[in-house]
């Protein structure tokens, strides 16, 4: 058995919380170890760097500039599609309970689609 206070000191707790959720499933035990806590950590890491891009990316455009559909580019449509299914799945699934898949699915579109697809193009533009 693992102490969770250990592995909440060495990769921290939002780590810990967030394996638990997506390493669950209704019924079944939850098998929780340190490589585990440790992928999830590098997930958090990503989310804190993308939210860094993202906010000095708001930061550095000219006050006044108007986004708006108009000035869409086909990366920004296909974004906005994809969260808006990520957005129906996710609220499907917390409707059935399902917190599970419903975390995977957010890791999923926002490690593959989000950082590493959209950002990447988006830091190019």
């Amino acid at each position: 058995m693992i102490d969770p206070l250990i592995l909440m000191n060495e990769f921290g707790t939002d780590a810990l919380r967030f394996t638990i959720l997506v390493g669950s499933t209704p019924g079944n035990d939850t098998n929780v170890g340190p490589k585990k806590v440790e992928a999830n950590r590098n997930f958090a890491n990503k989310i804190w760097n993308v939210g860094r891009f993202v906010i000095n990316a708001i930061n550095s455009l000219q006050s006044g500039v108007d986004i708006d559909k108009h000035h869409q580019t086909d990366a920004d449509k296909w974004i906005l599609a994809e969260l808006q299914e990520l957005t129906r799945n996710v609220d499907r699934l917390f409707k059935t309970f399902q917190y599970g898949e419903a975390g995977k699915q957010i890791y999923e579109f926002f490690w593959s689609n989000f950082a590493d697809f959209y950002v990447e193009y988006a830091k190019n533009q």
